[in-house]
């Protein structure tokens, strides 16, 4: 089966306030013949609470369950309270301090892999990163055992923004494919989903 292995093309606008930090996955559930299981933890290094619309975490506390909270205090750990948001998630962090939060996404197939930290890291996308401009990956691997998607994110949420994705081959500028996407908002209660 062909496909595109996975392509983030992010447009945004700058916004002072706060910065934008893109989860691009997290994911509970069946797929594939296994189960899977997404963690994010974040280490606060701010000095401040961390808070982001939408979200609950759970940080450390007397009960062995651990404490549910809606925001991770300055100096603490946290992890987001499972859910599943298979489109990803934006993070909403003082634009002061947003490099101060020390995060680690990760994905893993239960039970293969059931403890946090012996999953595949994802990479976390922060506002500085997003582009709006062409986005090129090279030497993508399509075929048969490749499994693959492209992704198109606008954090800002444009209903109707249209990107262009094209496939060529390495060997020439003439595309293979070439198409038009119209993004549109996607929201689920509690949590800001990027398109």
């Amino acid at each position: 089966m062909r496909k595109l292995l996975l392509l983030l093309l992010i447009a945004t606008s700058a916004e002072a306030a706060d910065q934008k930090i893109l989860i691009p996955v997290y994911y509970n559930g069946p797929g594939a013949g296994t189960l899977w299981r997404t963690a994010l933890v974040i280490e606060n290094k701010m000095s401040q609470g961390f808070r982001s619309p939408g979200t609950t975490f759970t940080t450390q506390c007397p009960i062995p369950e651990g404490c549910f909270v809606d925001t991770i205090p300055a100096g603490q750990l946290g992890f987001l309270v499972p859910t599943t948001a298979p489109g990803g998630l934006l993070l909403m962090a003082p634009a002061d301090e947003a490099d101060k939060l020390v995060m680690r996404l990760e994905i893993a197939a239960i039970p293969r892999n059931p403890l946090i930290g012996v999953g595949t890291a994802i990479p976390i996308v922060r506002e500085r990163d997003f582009r709006t401009s062409t986005v090129t990956l090279l030497d993508v691997a399509v075929g048969a055992g490749n499994r693959a998607r492209v992704r198109v994110y606008d954090p800002d949420s444009n209903d109707g923004a249209q990107v262009r994705v094209s496939i060529r081959p390495w060997s020439s500028s003439a595309a293979i494919d070439s198409r038009t996407v119209t993004l549109h908002v996607l929201t689920r209660v509690g949590t800001r989903q990027p398109q």
